[in-house]
């Protein structure tokens, strides 16, 4: 795998193999098979330095680069209540 990180201010949509895009915020990253290094579009992009290709990439911790998305602004699950029912 290969993780591809958007070095701009805007948000892109990188294109890859077999017509798919992903789509990354600024600064962020995300990952893509081995193959899609060499797909035009992507090496265009890289070449333009709108976006940095970066060959199995990890954080100090260990982590994928991609995995840093969006676990920190999920709020965390509500309890289940059931409703107030029945006569009161």
């Amino acid at each position: 795998m290969l993780t591809v990180r958007n070095l701009t201010a805007r948000p892109l949509r990188v294109p890859l193999p077999q017509h798919r895009l992903l789509h990354l915020g600024p600064g962020q990253a995300g990952e893509a098979t081995d193959e899609a290094a060499a797909h035009p579009p992507l090496a265009a992009l890289a070449a333009a330095g709108e976006v940095e290709i970066l060959h199995g990439a990890h954080d100090a911790s260990g982590r994928p680069l991609s995995e840093h998305g969006h676990a920190s602004t999920r709020r965390p699950a509500q309890p289940k209540r059931a409703g107030v029912r029945g006569d009161r």
